[in-house]
C-alpha cells in the first residue's frame, strides 16, 4: 500500500501538527511493514528531519503558501503520482482529493474555546477546511478522548469512525544528565537563576498573559526569586501578549522559538513548567516537560487532565488565585515535586514512538480493507434472477 502524508510543517514552523507529524513518520520508520509511506514537504528544511529508511519516501511539494499548495500543487501531485491513502495529518485535506482520506483531527479548538481566541475569518476558514474534511475522511484519528467527544457532539460523527491514539513522544524528550549541556543553554538564555518555564505557541488560548499576571501576583506578595521564562514561536494574535511581557521585562524573559537541540535541557534546568491552557486536543508541551523529569502546573480544561494523568497540579486558569496557590505550591514543596518528577517521567513512557505507529498503521490497513471492499462490491454484476426466483424470494421476504 502507498500511503501519502501532509508534512508541510515539518522544516517550516515550530508547531504541534509538525511535531506530531515529525514523530509519527519516525515511529512509521521503524516498522518491519512492505507499505510505502511518501510525506508531503513544502521547504527543503523538512528533508533533514525525515528518518532514513527505504519504505520512507519524503516528497517536497511547493509552496508553503497553502492558498496554492492545498487546492493545486498537491492535489496535482497525487495525480501525477497517485497514492492508496492520504493522511491529512494537520486535520485537513485538499478540496479535492483524488485518493481515499484518512484525517488526524487534533481538535476542534475553534469551534469551542472563547471568541477572543480566534478572529472571526479564522473560525470561518477552519471550520470551512475541517468540516469538509471530517465529512470524507474514510476514518478520524484522534489524539486524545476530549477531542473525540467534541467531533462527536458538535459535529455527529458515529462512533465507529473514530480512532483516539495518543500522540507519540519524541524520543530526545528525557532529562539531561550532562551538565556541561544543561550550563550551555542557560548560558545561552542568560538564565543564571532559578526559572518558572512556558513553551509553546504564544497566543490567546493558551492563556499566556494570565500566567504572567499569576507570576507577578506571587513575586510580588512572596519574593520569589524566579524568573518567568516564555519560550515559543508568535503565534496569531500575540501582540498584546507580548507587549505585557516588555512591560514586565526582565521579570519576564521572552526567548522566542528555541533551536528544537536547546528544548531537553530548557525543560530540565526549569524549576517548574507552567502550561494553562483550556483547549487542548492533546498538549504536547506538557508532556514533554515530564518526559524530562520537570514538574507541571496545568489548566484542568480540554485534553490534559486526560493526557498528563497524576502526574501534574492541575488549576482552574480563568481564578488567578487558584494559579497562585498551585504555583506557590509546586515551587514550595520538595516532596511533591519529586513525586511529580517520578509519576511524570512513567507517565510519558507509555507515549511511545513504535506502539503509536502501529496503531496507526492499523487504521491505515483498516481503511485499506474497506477500499477494496467498496471496489470489489462495484465490480461485481449484477445478479439476474428468473420471474420465478423474484417470486420465491418475495414470498421468503414476506
Amino acid at each position: 500500500m502507498r500511503i501519502g502524508i501532509s508534512a508541510e510543517f515539518i522544516g517550516a514552523v515550530s508547531c504541534g501538527m509538525a511535531t506530531y507529524t515529525q514523530n509519527l513518520l519516525h515511529g512509521l520508520a521503524e516498522l518491519e511493514t512492505g507499505h510505502r509511506f511518501f510525506p508531503y514537504l513544502s521547504v527543503p528544511d523538512g528533508l533533514a528531519r525525515m528518518p532514513t529508511a527505504g519504505h520512507v519516501v519524503p516528497r517536497l511539494v511547493r509552496p508553503y503558501n497553502a492558498w496554492v499548495r492545498m487546492p493545486l500543487t498537491l492535489p496535482a501531485e497525487l495525480l501525477r503520482r497517485p497514492v492508496d491513502l492520504f493522511h491529512a495529518t494537520p486535520g485537513w485535506a485538499p478540496p479535492w482529493c483524488p485518493a481515499p482520506i484518512v484525517a488526524t483531527i487534533h481538535d476542534i479548538a475553534f469551534e469551542t474555546a472563547s471568541p477572543q481566541t480566534y478572529t472571526v475569518a479564522m473560525r470561518w476558514r477552519l471550520r470551512w477546511l475541517v468540516r469538509s474534511t471530517v465529512r470524507r475522511a474514510l476514518r478520524l484519528i484522534c489524539p486524545s478522548q476530549a477531542t473525540a467527544r467534541d467531533l462527536e457532539r458538535l459535529y455527529h460523527v458515529p462512533a465507529d469512525k473514530i480512532r483516539v491514539i495518543h500522540n507519540p513522544l519524541e524520543r530526545s524528550m528525557a532529562p539531561v544528565t550532562n551538565q556541561l549541556e544543561v550550563e550551555r543553554v542557560r548560558s545561552r538564555y542568560g538564565l543564571s537563576g532559578p526559572y518558572i518555564l512556558y513553551l509553546g505557541m504564544v497566543e490567546p488560548k493558551k492563556n499566556v498573559d494570565r500566567l504572567m499576571h499569576a507570576y507577578t501576583s506571587l513575586r510580588r506578595e512572596r519574593g520569589i526569586p524566579h524568573r518567568l521564562v516564555l519560550a515559543g514561536r508568535a503565534g496569531w494574535m500575540s501582540g498584546p501578549i507580548l507587549d505585557l511581557a516588555a512591560r514586565l521585562a526582565p521579570d519576564v524573559r521572552v526567548l522566542g522559538e528555541v533551536p528544537q537541540a536547546d528544548v531537553p535541557a530548557l525543560y530540565t534546568a526549569a524549576d517548574a513548567f507552567a502550561f494553562l491552557s483550556t483547549a487542548e486536543g492533546f498538549g504536547y508541551p506538557p508532556l514533554e516537560a515530564m518526559a524530562c523529569g520537570c514538574p507541571v502546573l496545568a489548566g484542568q480544561g480540554g485534553s490534559l487532565p486526560e493526557i498528563l494523568g497524576d502526574a501534574a497540579v492541575f488549576v482552574d486558569p480563568q481564578q488567578l488565585a487558584r494559579v497562585d496557590e498551585g504555583l506557590a505550591r509546586l515551587l514550595d514543596d520538595k516532596d511533591l515535586r519529586a513525586r511529580l518528577r517520578s509519576r511524570g517521567l512513567e507517565r510519558a513512557r507509555a507515549f511511545g514512538l513504535a506502539a503509536t505507529a502501529s496503531r496507526v498503521l492499523s487504521v491505515y490497513e483498516e481503511c485499506f480493507e474497506e477500499i477494496g471492499r467498496a471496489r470489489r462490491t462495484a465490480a461485481e454484476p449484477p445478479v439476474r434472477r428468473s420471474g420465478r426466483d423474484r417470486i420465491q424470494a418475495e414470498k421468503e421476504q414476506v
